[in-house]
Order: structure tokens, then C-alpha cells, then sequence
């Protein structure tokens, strides 16, 4: 049970910043990170940003 807690300690920032770099890259508001607390939603939410195309920024880069 120890194992779980810290586990879920040591991944739940990264998880986040991975979320947070997938919607600035699809331009989407940062705010969109709090879907991730509502288990409803969170799954479809997930699976779009997996299947999202990346919008082109105004630089040339992807």
C-alpha cells in the first residue's frame, strides 16, 4: 500500500507537465489540466490529446 502512494507521488507531477506540454502544443488554455481530476471525463480527454493533431506555431516549428 506504501508502494502505491509513493509511486503515485513520484509520477503525478510529470503526468501533469506531459499533459500540460500535449495542450499548449494543440494551443489549448493550460486550464484544461484540471479534466484530469474529474474521472468522468478524464479517459475521452486522454484519448483526444493522444489522436490530436499539433497545431503549426507562427515560428515554423511543430
Amino acid at each position: 500500500m506504501f508502494y502505491n502512494y509513493l509511486l503515485l507521488l513520484i509520477t503525478f507531477i510529470p503526468i501533469q507537465a506531459v499533459t500540460t506540454r500535449r495542450l499548449r502544443d494543440l494551443k489549448i488554455n493550460g486550464g484544461w489540466i484540471f479534466v484530469n481530476f474529474i474521472p468522468i471525463v478524464k479517459v475521452p480527454f486522454k484519448v483526444y490529446l493522444l489522436i490530436a493533431k499539433s497545431k503549426q506555431m507562427s515560428n515554423g516549428n511543430q
